[in-house]
């Protein structure tokens, strides 16, 4: 926005001015788009000083591990387990899969990825690993006709 003010005291960095109207976003490498986010993620979530910082620090190795982990050996740097399954679920997501169908697509899947791939078998893996990203949720039964209710 032209009438943004940008807060230098409060820590925000200026943004260069584009003066020869070339986009710099467009030609920069998005290889490592994941490892920024988590990055940010921590950031954000695991400063402070409490008991949870620990457990908070596991999880976020455990995201940062799977954002540089290739889905398979020789495969572009992109190509992460956790570019994998959020792409997966987003499909799945998209297309309405069911949990059982998601499974069998899954393991149609594997049977075609190189050797030494590191694929989730599951649904519940794909949870599990997104589960540290504070994405996890709870399916409530509220109501007959299938309405959702968001808490929180």
């Amino acid at each position: 926005m032209l009438s943004y003010t940008t807060w230098l005291l409060h820590g925000e960095i200026p943004e260069p001015d584009d003066q020869d109207g070339s986009d710099d976003k467009n030609n920069k490498d998005n290889d490592d788009v994941y490892g920024e986010l988590l990055n940010d993620h921590y950031r954000g979530t695991y400063m402070d000083d409490d008991t949870s910082e620990r457990n908070g620090i596991q999880n976020f190795e455990k995201l940062l591990e799977a954002s540089q982990c290739g889905l398979y050996p020789g495969c572009k740097k992109s190509d992460t387990l956790l570019a994998f399954v959020i792409e997966m679920l987003r499909v799945k997501v998209q297309y309405r899969w069911s949990n059982s169908s998601f499974n069998v697509f899954l393991s149609s899947l594997r049977r075609f990825l190189p050797e030494c791939h590191v694929a989730p078998r599951s649904i519940d893996e794909c949870k599990k690993l997104l589960r540290d990203l504070g994405l996890a949720y709870e399916l409530i039964d509220a109501c007959r006709n299938d309405f959702m209710l968001y808490w929180k």
